[in-house]
């Protein structure tokens, strides 16, 4: 049988997803960063056979993948339906909100990281003016002392973790000190007209009031030119903001903006009743040289693979021309206007 535009290889990785959701809604427990950051597991190979051949598996397959899916599907929403309180809120730019969120006002630099997962109904061809409904919200109070990321640097819960409260706007978290975290203690309220988070925040012995905006260097630091956003016409890991934090230094995180309704389907084939969507995951970036950078996307993830490529910037042009190993054709990663990928997402090929 031939299935045109979906790898099977990539059901691992889906009901991978789906069961860190379930488990995440059941336990309800902080995330260490060590073995719970990340989300999707996309292999080099699986994304190849996604879009550049058809790929062939056995009718026998069929009904055990379909039958595995179908349960924990089943075992993640009575499980979701548990924290209605918490999640089920609409958003339609979950991109304005996921990613980094940083404070130079003090001697390191003050973080906030945010991961969502949200699902549309049906298989949309298009995320343009969609609601999201929010599923998972991974929230990270971190501190560093470099301008880059590193495994470790901070403490992770999910927005239904015991002393969490998590709206969309606002984040609360309680949390006392034990042998394995420093106390957390934080309130930050979104104003999206200053995209900035404010309030009270304290970590440790850090105790401030902060206000979080994105990553940017300081006054003086020539700006780099690739800072800014990126899109790819990949069906995942295909939007890509690149930050910069110091001199010669980029930081980022990668979104999964997935659209099943523009992919061809083979006779039988159903299109799914809901997508899962993905943002904010953390990406490692780079600088080989002046025009090239090294990409490692879904990075600090135990839960399955991150994803390695390089990024190239010819001198006066304004896509980026994309490599990975493994990969006979190159995809394009093409700098998009503002700070979202929606709008490529729904016109590109």
């Amino acid at each position: 049988m031939h299935f045109h535009g979906f790898g099977w290889n990539t059901i691992p990785c889906l009901t991978t997803v789906v069961l860190r959701y379930f488990r995440s809604a059941v336990i309800g427990s902080e995330l260490d960063a060590r073995h719970e950051t990340g989300a999707r597991c996309l292999t080099k190979q699986g994304e190849k056979s996604i879009f550049r051949e058809p790929m062939r598996v056995s009718m026998r397959t069929v009904p055990i993948l379909i039958m595995l899916l179908s349960t924990v599907g089943i075992l993640s929403s009575r499980a979701f339906g548990a924290d209605t309180i918490h999640r089920g809120f609409s958003l339609e730019n979950p991109e304005f909100i996921s990613g980094f969120w940083e404070s130079h006002q003090f001697d390191r630099v003050v973080g906030l990281h945010i991961g969502l997962v949200t699902t549309v109904a049906g298989a949309p061809s298009s995320l343009v003016g969609v609601k999201q409904v929010v599923k998972l919200a991974e929230i990270q109070v971190y501190q560093r002392d470099g301008p880059k990321r590193v495994r470790g640097d901070g403490n992770w819960f999910v927005d239904d973790s015991p002393g969490v409260q998590w709206t969309g706007r606002q984040i609360i978290i309680e949390r006392p000190a034990n042998a394995a975290i420093p106390a957390i203690r934080l309130n930050l309220i979104f104003y999206p007209e200053h995209s900035s988070w404010k309030g009270r925040s304290r970590r440790g012995t850090f105790d401030h009031t902060v206000t979080l905006v994105r990553p940017h260097p300081k006054a003086g630091i020539t700006k780099s030119p690739f800072v800014g956003t990126w899109y790819r016409p990949t069906l995942m890991n295909n939007c890509l903001h690149i930050v910069q934090t110091g001199e010669g230094a980029l930081s980022g995180w990668s979104d999964d903006l997935v659209t099943p309704g523009r992919i061809r389907y083979a006779n039988g084939i159903k299109r799914p009743t809901e997508t899962v969507e993905e943002y904010g995951s953390i990406a490692l970036v780079q600088i080989a040289s002046p025009t090239t950078l090294f990409l490692e996307l879904k990075a600090f993830s135990a839960v399955c693979c991150s994803i390695t490529s390089g990024l190239q910037l010819p001198s006066g042009v304004g896509a980026a021309k994309h490599s990975e190993v493994g990969v006979q054709r190159p995809e394009e990663w093409s700098r998009v206007e503002g700070t979202s990928c929606v709008k490529d997402a729904a016109s590109s090929n």
